[in-house]
């Protein structure tokens, strides 16, 4: 009997089931027959998460030397054998990222409250301060995303790998959310460039984690035939995505957003939200409606680009979701925030005044080496990563700090869409 027919059979016997009980009157009897029916408890069965392993996960590099950066690719036919071998693969280098990680997370605690605790109660209080933040946050995690670090949990313990539970996970990926990140992007295509679609995004955060360390960018192959291909352009660890593109062309840039009402970590994490816009969403305006529907969190900004020449910015926070578009305005203002606006470019971030004018001295040549030095105008001494994407190849290259200097001061290395996209 086809799935459909069984369907259409368990409804109609549940109909006359309850049709003629509620003649007699007898509610107990009815609950007995109609939820001990075989076909009827079926229907309310919860499936079992499937953890059958499959897949692999492999690496390779792009660049050299201290441009060096590790490319992970994974696939399997759900999302915890994404997690699982990722983590059975890399164990000893997520070790040493989670290990850094926490270290600077505990600087963050008040020096008077650090001088009176040991290094183990300094970390006790950063895990419980996650804890309390994830908490907030677990109900609105997909379960793609909690699947997935279901399965690293599981390879790391595997793998010998005793420090790193599921609730070290967890508080990991909680820390971008709980902090925030604060940033800069541009989109830019027709009139402003020489052809392609671009898109830029710079971030100045996250240094006194040691994510610089290790970066990494991480391939997801699709699981089922409605995933898009995602990368991550990250680090060694992070589960979440700050900086991604799928192969439909479509990139996030994200930056934080103080002046916006309706902030709260009741809600989806960024770089949850993120990843999974992108891996469902097939253009920008899609990506942008998943946003729009989530439960988000705290004060953000977003530039979503595709190949197409959508671009969309985004104000979002719990409450607010604001969006504007290039070539609607002639200067966007947002409470102290005003950005003249040019031709076929959206632009924001951390120094928009330094922003709006490389955008309007290098309009109508933006490209890879003008992105480059626009870079150079507004990063702060915090920016931790450069990425400037083609969108129109799928081409992409990355700049990472390391050092003492910027990453918009060191070596760009490319990672061509023949790489992931075969």
């Amino acid at each position: 009997m086809r799935p459909k027919d069984r369907i259409a059979l368990t409804r109609v016997i549940v109909t006359l089931t309850l049709s003629l009980l509620c003649l007699t009157g007898c509610s107990i009897v009815a609950e007995k027959i109609v939820l001990n029916h075989p076909k009827v408890k079926k229907l309310f069965e919860t499936p079992l998460p499937d953890r059958t392993l499959s897949g692999k996960a492999w690496t390779n590099s792009i660049g050299d030397g201290t441009n060096r950066i590790l490319v992970l690719h994974l696939t399997g036919s759900n999302y915890f054998s994404l997690g699982y071998n990722q983590g059975r693969l890399l164990a000893r280098e997520i070790e040493a990222a989670y290990e850094d990680a926490f270290a600077g997370a505990e600087k963050q605690i008040p020096r008077k409250a650090a001088e009176k605790l040991s290094a183990g109660g300094k970390r006790r209080i950063v895990h419980h301060v996650l804890g309390e933040a994830w908490k907030k946050m677990r109900p609105f995690v997909s379960a793609e995303e909690l699947e997935e670090m279901e399965g690293l949990a599981a390879g790391l313990r595997d793998a010998g790998i005793v420090g790193i539970d599921l609730p070290t996970i967890h508080h990991l990926n909680a820390i971008p959310d709980f902090s925030q990140m604060g940033c800069s992007g541009v989109i830019a295509y027709g009139d402003a460039t020489r052809g392609d679609v671009w898109q830029m995004r710079v971030l100045d955060y996250g240094l006194e984690l040691g994510l610089h360390k290790r970066p990494m960018i991480t391939v997801y192959h699709p699981v089922n035939t409605f995933d898009n291909t995602i990368v991550n352009i990250g680090w060694v660890g992070l589960a979440g995505m700050v900086t991604g593109v799928n192969n439909r062309g479509v990139a996030i840039s994200e930056m934080r957003y103080n002046s916006i009402e309706g902030k709260t970590l009741a809600g989806e994490p960024m770089v949850f939200l993120m990843k999974r816009s992108l891996r469902f969403g097939n253009s920008a305006p899609e990506v942008v409606s998943i946003m729009r529907s989530a439960k988000r969190t705290n004060g953000y900004g977003y530039l979503v680009g595709d190949r197409e020449k959508n671009a969309i910015g985004v104000l979002a926070s719990a409450n607010e979701f604001v969006e504007f578009r290039p070539n609607t305005a002639k200067v966007l203002e947002r409470g102290k925030d005003v950005l003249p606006q040019y031709k076929d470019v959206l632009y924001c971030g951390h120094y928009n005044d330094r922003q709006a004018a490389s955008v309007q001295k290098l309009h109508g040549t933006l490209a890879l080496s003008t992105l480059q030095e626009m870079a150079l105008s507004i990063a702060p001494e915090s920016n931790l990563q450069v990425v400037v994407f083609n969108l129109t190849t799928g081409d992409l290259w990355v700049a990472n700090k390391r050092g003492k200097g910027r990453a918009a001061d060191t070596t760009y290395v490319k990672f061509p869409r023949d790489a992931w996209e075969k």
